[in-house]
Order: C-alpha cells, then sequence, then structure tokens
C-alpha cells in the first residue's frame, strides 16, 4: 500500500532533523559550519533531481516517445556557447567553466538519458570550457564518432588533443597565454586523417608577430582532407618543399592582431613573408584568400614574388586588409580572375611621410591591372561609419554585379578606414573613391543606397583643422553624403536612389532639385526611403522638431513633383518608415508610392512605435 502523503511529510521531515543533528554535532569540531550546511543542502537538492526524474518516468508523454524522434529533439536542442558567455571567458581574469546547454533534457528522465547516453553523435562538439572533467566525459561518450574541438581558452587538459586526432573534423584554439603555445602544437605531431578544418591564434599581442609556428612534422604529415586554414599571428611551415598538406587548401587565412610601423621586418617576419608568397602560386586548388596585416613594407614585396607576378587565378574570394600604400603595392602584382569577389580595407598610412593621397593613387593604378574591373556592376553602397576616437572611422563603397537589395557578400568592396578620416584628408579619401569609380566598370549602376552608423551624441568625434568647431556628426556626414552624389552623377544608369536617415535625404533632395540646371541624374525615377521616422513626439522644444520635418517633407514633395515633370514614371518606395498621415495624403498626390509589401497599410491610431502619440500617422512596417 502507498503511503500517504503525511507519511512521505514525516519521513523527509526526521531524516532532515537527523542531518541537521549530525552537523551541529560536527560543527563544535569544525571552523566552517557554513560549508557543512552548503554540502547538506547540495545533495538535498540532487536527491530533489532524482525523484523529479524518477517522477517523469510515469509520464506517457515523456517516457513513451521512441528513440529516433527524441533524438532528433536533442541534435535540435544542441547550441554552441552563446557570444555574451564567450565575452565573458575572453575577458575574465578568472577561470570560467560552463555545461553543455542541453544537458538538462537528459535528466528529464531515465529513458531519456539512456538513449542520450546510446548516442555518440550527441557529445561531439568537444569544447575546452566545459572543463577537463566534462570534456573528458564527453570524449568518452562520444565513443567512435567524429568530433569537433573548440577552445577560446588555452585552459585545458591538453593531453585530449592526441586522443582524440584519429576521429576530429574540425580544431578551433585561441591561446592567450604565451606559455601555453608549445603544449598546443605538441600535440599536433599525431595524424588528422579526417581533420578538414584548423583554427588557432594567439591573442597574446606580442610585438614580434609570426613568431610561433607549427611544427614541419604538424600531423605526422597526414591530414589529406584539410581544407580550411585559419591562423593568427603564428603561421604554417610554408616551406619549400611545400608540404601536401598544404597544397590541397582550398581556403587560407592569415591575419596579425596590429601592423607593424617598421619598413624591417624581424627575422620571423622575413622568413614568413618569403615562405608566404612561395607557397602561394602552387595552391592550385585555393579558392578562399584572406590576408589581414601580414604584408611586408611596400618596399620589399617584389623581392618576395617570382617574377614580379602573383596569379592566383582560382581565387573565388579574395579579402585584404593593410596599410593602403603596402596594399597598393601588393595588387600591383596580384593577378586574379574577373569573377573574384574582392573586399580591400585601406587602413590609416602607417609609415611616416607618406599621405593617404599617395597611397591611395598607388591602389588605383594596381586595380587598373585587375580584370575584375571589366566587371559590369549593377548595385552600389556608400556605407559612412563615424567612430570615437581612438577608434577608426570607415568610409566604404560595396558594389554588386546584379541590380538587388544590398545584402549579403558584396562582388567588390573597398573601405578606407583610420583616424585620418576625422580631420582633412576626408576629402581625399572621397576623391580617392571617386578615382575607383572612375577606373572600374560603374556606367551600368542602377540603384544606390546610401548607409549610415550614426553616432550619437555622446560619441560625437570633434574633427581638426580645416574642420575646426565642426563635429562628427550632421555636418560631417552631408559633406560626404555630397561629395557622393557627385560621383553619382556620371552614372547614366542610375534609375534607384535610396536613403536611411534624414541628412541623406536632405542633401538628395538638394542634389535633385539642381538637376533641371545641372542635367545631372537624368534617369532617376526611384527614391526610396528605408528604416525613417518622421514622427513627432510630444516633449519641450517638439514645435521647432515638427517645423523641421514638415519642412523636409515639403521639400521631398516638391522635388517629386519636379522630378516628375523631367521623368513620367518617378515614384517613391517606403519601407519601414513612420510617417504622419496628412504628408502620405500630400506625397500620394504627386507621385504613387510603392508601400513594402505591396499595399498602402491603413492610417494608425495615433500610437508611436516609442509609445508616444501625436496626430494619425501611418506606420509601415
Amino acid at each position: 500500500m502507498a503511503p500517504s502523503l503525511s507519511g512521505a511529510q514525516s519521513y523527509w521531515q526526521d531524516a532532515a532533523h537527523s542531518r541537521m543533528a549530525l552537523v551541529n554535532e560536527a560543527s563544535a569540531n569544525s571552523t566552517d559550519a557554513f560549508s557543512l550546511v552548503d554540502d547538506e543542502i547540495t545533495s538535498m537538492l540532487e536527491a530533489i533531481k532524482a525523484m523529479r526524474t524518477f517522477r517523469n518516468t510515469f509520464s506517457p508523454l515523456v517516457s513513451k516517445l521512441l528513440p529516433e524522434p527524441l533524438v532528433h529533439i536533442f541534435v535540435l536542442c544542441i547550441e554552441n556557447i552563446s557570444p555574451e558567455t564567450i565575452s565573458k571567458i575572453l575577458y575574465s581574469k578568472e577561470r570560467i567553466r560552463v555545461r553543455p546547454s542541453w544537458i538538462a533534457l537528459t535528466q528529464v528522465c531515465q529513458h531519456w538519458r539512456n538513449i542520450a547516453l546510446q548516442t555518440p553523435t550527441l557529445w561531439t562538439n568537444l569544447a575546452g570550457e566545459f572543463g577537463d572533467q566534462w570534456l573528458w566525459e564527453m570524449v568518452e561518450r562520444s565513443k567512435a564518432a567524429p568530433v569537433t574541438f573548440t577552445s577560446i581558452t588555452s585552459k585545458f587538459d591538453k593531453s585530449v588533443l592526441p586522443s582524440i586526432m584519429h576521429r576530429v573534423r574540425r580544431i578551433s584554439i585561441v591561446m592567450r597565454e604565451e606559455h601555453r603555445f608549445d603544449d598546443i602544437v605538441d600535440a599536433m605531431k599525431t595524424p588528422a586523417p579526417l581533420l578538414e578544418c584548423l583554427e588557432l591564434s594567439d591573442k597574446t599581442f606580442s610585438a614580434d608577430s609570426f613568431r610561433q609556428s607549427l611544427p614541419t612534422d604538424a600531423f605526422a604529415g597526414v591530414a589529406p582532407h584539410l581544407r580550411r586554414l585559419y591562423l593568427g599571428a603564428c603561421t604554417f611551415p610554408l616551406v619549400i618543399p611545400i608540404s601536401p598538406i598544404v597544397l590541397c587548401l582550398t581556403e587560407l587565412k592569415i591575419s596579425s592582431s596590429h601592423k607593424m610601423k617598421k619598413a624591417i621586418p624581424t627575422p620571423a617576419e622575413a622568413t614568413f613573408h618569403s615562405h608566404l608568397f612561395s607557397a602561394l602560386p602552387l595552391m592550385n586548388s585555393l579558392e578562399n584568400l584572406t590576408l589581414i596585416y601580414c604584408l611586408p613594407h611596400s618596399s620589399r614585396i617584389r623581392s618576395h614574388i617570382l617574377d614580379s607576378i602573383l596569379p592566383l587565378a582560382k581565387l573565388k574570394h579574395f579579402a585584404l586588409c593593410d596599410d593602403t600604400l603596402d596594399c597598393g603595392s601588393f595588387l600591383s602584382h596580384l593577378r586574379i580572375s574577373s569573377g573574384t569577389q574582392v573586399t580591400l580595407q585601406l587602413d590609416t598610412c602607417y609609415y611616416d611621410g607618406v599621405s593617404i593621397v599617395d597611397a591611395s593613387e598607388s591602389v588605383i593604378a594596381a586595380l587598373r591591372l585587375q580584370p575584375v574591373i571589366r566587371q559590369s556592376f549593377q548595385t552600389l553602397m556608400i556605407s559612412l561609419t563615424p567612430a570615437k576616437p581612438p577608434n577608426d572611422a570607415k568610409l566604404g563603397m560595396y558594389a554588386w554585379k546584379k541590380s538587388i537589395s544590398p545584402t549579403g557578400s558584396s562582388d567588390f568592396s573597398i573601405c578606407f578606414a583610420g583616424s585620418f578620416l576625422g580631420g582633412s584628408q576626408i576629402r581625399q579619401s572621397l576623391l580617392s573613391i571617386q578615382a575607383i569609380c572612375r577606373v572600374l566598370s560603374f556606367e551600368d549602376i542602377r540603384h544606390v543606397t546610401f548607409n549610415e552608423q550614426p553616432c550619437s551624441g555622446e560619441t560625437e568625434l570633434l574633427m581638426p583643422d580645416p574642420f575646426e568647431g565642426m563635429q562628427f556628426g550632421a555636418r560631417f556626414s552631408s559633406a560626404v553624403y555630397r561629395a557622393s552624389l557627385d560621383i553619382l552623377k556620371g552614372f547614366a544608369q542610375l534609375g534607384t536612389i535610396q536613403v536611411r536617415n534624414k541628412i541623406q535625404l536632405s542633401v538628395l533632395i538638394s542634389a535633385l532639385m539642381e538637376t533641371e540646371v545641372s542635367g545631372s541624374f537624368p534617369g532617376v525615377h526611384t527614391l526610396v526611403l528605408a528604416g525613417m521616422d518622421f514622427s513627432l513626439p510630444n516633449t519641450p522644444g517638439s514645435r521647432s522638431l515638427e517645423r523641421e520635418t514638415d519642412n523636409l517633407l515639403e521639400k521631398l514633395t516638391s522635388c517629386l513633383r519636379q522630378r516628375k515633370a523631367l521623368v513620367a514614371e518617378t515614384k517613391l518606395c517606403i519601407m519601414h518608415c513612420l510617417i504622419p498621415e496628412k504628408w502620405v495624403q500630400r506625397l500620394e498626390q504627386e507621385v504613387t508610392i510603392e508601400w513594402q509589401g505591396g499595399r498602402r497599410p491603413s492610417p494608425g491610431n495615433g500610437e508611436l512605435a516609442d509609445g508616444g502619440s501625436e496626430g494619425p500617422a501611418t506606420a509601415v512596417e
């Protein structure tokens, strides 16, 4: 006969009082009574968890699930370590451990636990942050299944690596303690027959970049499936005769944490550059190449490249981030196919006596040699990212071969990044981009988007002479967009321009209303407003804001009227905007409006996205 509830309550109360009496007696001879009580509480919680697991065995829905759908549920619940946890681990001075996020599912009932333990593939995502005990437990439970290993801190039992090397498919390790590097590479001397991807980076920020290298006998020369190799501030032995492991790579990324300002390289850097440029032409399977702050000084690049030409005809994606002058010198020797996606980030000139103007000219001259300039581009995005010192600003141009919404990887991009963008050289950067527009095949551009990550009032950047007294805000952005629109005047096929804030819209309106005089933008027929808020908050001073908004929308109405007189099919596209209903009606009187989703939304009820209210508004979501 099952015990009554009162009987169960009496049993557990008596057991608890008995244990408390023993703890009380033991605490007389202990200096840490709290620790004794905490141990009891922990044990009681484990007993409660076991009881709950036992209870779930009586649930027909939980305990009767077949293994196949149950394993599928487990797989769907497997997650990697969250970005928030990764940041905490990277910047914490203490050792932080986490557990697999889905492990609680194995504690629901004994049936679920048995299924999980009998499914090796559930335990194959190994992470150093799980702690050595959990790490070895997962190695055991994964049995012979192929595994991946990730660690963003070097604090783990290094003997794990040799034990899984014969069945590991991916290794990703970020090292933050210099003395740990040798331990890592020593573990990589055994064959890795299944390894497909190796990511190894060093975050110790040593002044001597590329001072560390994987051993020449890495993986005992056996890694036949290795295709992706990412190395940060350490190198693979790219020696001649080159390792067969490297010859088969399809993706190579090499990066340094910073750019050395000295023109004369360290011995480690000189060796690395010599090996790299000797090995690249031999990598006939290479499709993706990324080089970040790892070029030699421009005066030394030619000495490393045989016959002054570096042919990489099979590349599909090429990304380069480095000093502007060094990039220009390297590009002048590089030969890639016309179908290669190119991403260039030209950083502040690090060398004394070299201006961004001269360095940019070397880049432009190098681009003239590349087949990519003979490709036809139809979509262009000009992007501005202001920032506050000591961070850098970025001014970029991104191009796509198709007329599409500018999302995903562009076919060609070039960015100028550096603190110089906050000073007088911003004008020279714009002139450089304008010159690049003349070099590349942009005569078929049909769609242009302006993009900006605006700086708030708390992150405004004061600009030095000749911009004394100006802030890296409205005036700066306005100057950038005016100069950018000057670039667009040469695009005869341009039909659509998209703007994302009021500064961009104001500058665009002024430029379009000058068309009758200048004859610019003859084919522009569509204006796109994206993510803009014309609503008015109920706050002191909102009257002035209301006048500014009304003035801007009045100018937009007049601009559309003039544009329609020039181009009959002129229309306005509104995406994710909040506009007062009275202005919706005014605009519809002038031109056709296309709303996202192909329909005009019904008038709003006055509720705004920020919780305020005003007169009737139309929300486009």
